[in-house]
């Protein structure tokens, strides 16, 4: 069954360092870099952890024009810098060779000098977007490799976004879904998840013998230890 995913990514680097534009309050830098390996992040379609890559395209100007993308700090919608309504607005929106890159005025407000502020001294140091897919699962596709250390790691390729929500300034890049609405969105998905793993064990069926019973009752309880673990491992990573 498809689902409605909300997904957060974020990055530091070279290209994702937000700068200010000298002699002018204008912040720029990329959301996004096609092909650009991500940490380890949640796969909610195969319940294991992945790298993620946004390929070239997932990104469209058609997806721009038909998106109502805000530029905030730390994906905090109270704290909004700029805006990108069907492609106009003060949140500038551009797609090259390199990625998404987005570009603002900084507002006069408290949270337009604190970005300033700080992107000029060097302590902003990452850029991060949030995306939705109403059908993930046809979005992407996954491959398998193998790490220096022989371990197998799965890598999951965005080849189609079908909204783009905000683009956003960020502190600690380094941790993927930082945001308290972000994490939110995580543990919800994973408290529904085990509650649905738990309700599958519980269920019972005249049809079925003793033997499938069991093995779908152990199967389902393995879905929820998984879920959990993960959880855990969110709460650990926060």
């Amino acid at each position: 069954m498809s689902k409605t995913r909300k997904f957060t990514r974020a990055f530091e680097g070279e290209h994702f360092q937000p700068r200010a534009v000298e002699g002018t309050r204008r912040i720029e830098g990329y959301a996004i870099v096609f092909n650009q390996r991500s940490v380890f992040v949640t796969d909610w379609n195969l319940w294991k952890r992945v790298i993620e890559i946004i390929a070239p395209t997932a990104i469209n100007d058609d997806l721009l024009k038909r998106s109502d993308v805000i530029a905030t700090v730390e994906h905090d919608s109270r704290r909004l810098l700029a805006r990108s309504l069907n492609g106009k607005g003060t949140l500038e929106l551009s797609i090259d060779e390199t990625g998404l890159k987005y570009s603002f005025e900084c507002p006069d407000t408290a949270d337009g000098n604190f970005v300033y502020e700080h992107v000029k001294r060097g302590n902003i140091t990452g850029s991060s977007f949030m995306y939705v897919n109403k059908d993930d699962e046809c979005n992407v596709t996954y491959t398998k490799e193998t790490d220096e250390n022989g371990k197998e790691q799965i890598i999951r390729t965005v080849n189609t976004i079908d909204k783009l929500l905000d683009v956003a300034v960020v502190m600690r890049p380094a941790y993927p879904a930082s945001s308290v609405e972000a994490r939110a969105e995580e543990m919800k998905e994973l408290e529904a998840a085990i509650k649905r793993a738990l309700g599958e064990a519980d269920e019972d069926d005249d049809n079925e013998d003793d033997e499938t019973r069991e093995e779908k009752y152990w199967r389902s309880r393995q879905l929820a230890n998984a879920a959990l673990k993960e959880a855990l491992d969110i709460e650990m990573r926060h």
